[in-house]
């Protein structure tokens, strides 16, 4: 109707033009359709379709996401803990403060166990040129590996597999600078041939050690050393790694996010609902919503796991300590951060045509039975 007025008022004006004729040009903005113009708005307004960007919870999937997020804090502070300073000593270690990490650095110690023997046999036949473990202002045997590049284990392919073809050592010093020591021996061809399966080898074969192998990504706190004190972030996650935040304890970390995740994944399997939907569309904006309700719960268990794990990490007996931290968590929460803003900055334009469709439907239905 609007639009049929417009060309009606157009062709007027260009007819009077036309002819000659002086008039008052009628627009469409005049009290004359004003009152239309109301009326069109009003049944626009009436039936302009709200689409939610994420489905509603009930109170009781609300309250089941908070109890997932307070049993992750509780597994957290319990068994997860804060590793303690590691007590090397020939033929053993003491360790506390984590009974996670404590179970999982029994493993490969045991003489006669077969895993024992195959971290032995990786170690015999895995030497790498970049592990050097004494270098006056550089790094000493118990820090080597966090200093070294080569023994990440995710970043550290590219400079082990450098470092073998090169028989050089990249590492960082105590300034928080990069250097690159140059060996005595090359590699032999047949290593430089297997570099990859080679680096692979000797990051196994440290796993299980006293130090273990570095978090993933962790050197790069190196490169912060600040004016060489303790309150440096080198120096802090230095300590952290002598306390025993390793691999290890990094697998500890991810247990109470695990169960968090396997108890949101079991209610809504069990209260999963079968898709009554005719249309492909239809169909995929279901599934699109479960994934969003599975997401929106997992938001909110994350937020109180991560607040409680800042919670342990500020209070006694803690009090400040980086060993505390939950890196899994905090990882997680960032990720359903990421997660939950994509989906409410997501295009909702054939979502909204859908539902305008079955308003439009359910009008004509109503207005055929009158």
């Amino acid at each position: 109707q609007r639009t049929k007025q417009n060309e009606l008022l157009a062709e007027i004006n260009a007819l009077a033009e036309q002819m000659g004729v002086i008039h008052e040009r009628i627009e469409p903005s005049t009290p004359m359709f004003s009152h239309l113009d109301r009326q069109l708005e009003d049944y626009y307004c009436q039936y302009k379709t709200v689409v939610k960007r994420f489905p509603d919870l009930t109170h009781v999937e609300r309250i089941y996401a908070s109890l997932s997020g307070i049993i992750s804090v509780a597994i957290d502070v319990i068994f997860v803990g804060t590793p303690e300073v590691v007590k090397i000593y020939k033929g053993g270690e003491n360790f506390d403060g984590s009974r996670l990490t404590a179970i999982l650095r029994e493993i490969g110690t045991d003489p006669d166990s077969k895993s024992y023997a195959v971290f032995h046999w990786l170690s015999d036949k895995c030497k790498v040129p970049y592990d050097l473990s004494a270098v006056k202002d550089v790094m000493y045997p118990n820090n080597h590996r966090i200093r070294s590049l080569g023994h990440d284990p995710f970043l550290g392919l590219f400079f082990a597999v450098a470092d073998i073809l090169l028989g050089t050592t990249t590492c960082i010093d105590n300034s928080g600078h990069i250097q690159i020591l140059v060996g005595k021996h090359a590699a032999p061809m047949q290593e430089k041939l297997l570099a990859v399966f080679y680096y692979i080898g000797h990051i196994f074969s440290d796993i299980c050690t006293a130090r273990g192998i570095p978090v993933p990504g962790f050197f790069l706190t190196q490169f912060f050393a600040g004016d060489g004190t303790y309150n440096s972030i080198a120096k802090k996650a230095e300590l952290m790694y002598l306390d025993g935040y390793d691999m290890r304890h990094l697998a500890s970390t991810s247990v109470p996010v695990i169960v968090k995740n396997l108890l949101i994944d079991a209610y809504l399997m069990l209260s999963k609902e079968e898709i009554d939907t005719v249309g492909i569309a239809e169909k995929e904006i279901a599934k699109q919503q479960a994934v969003l309700k599975k997401e929106k719960m997992i938001f909110i268990s994350d937020c109180i796991a991560t607040g409680g794990n800042l919670t342990k990490i500020l209070l006694p007996p803690s009090c400040g300590n980086p060993a505390s931290i939950n890196l899994t968590q905090w990882a997680e929460f960032i990720r359903s951060s990421i997660s939950i803003i994509s989906a409410a900055t997501r295009d909702m334009s054939v979502e909204r045509t859908i539902e305008q469709r079955k308003d439009i439907d359910a009008t004509w239905e109503q207005l055929l039975s009158e």
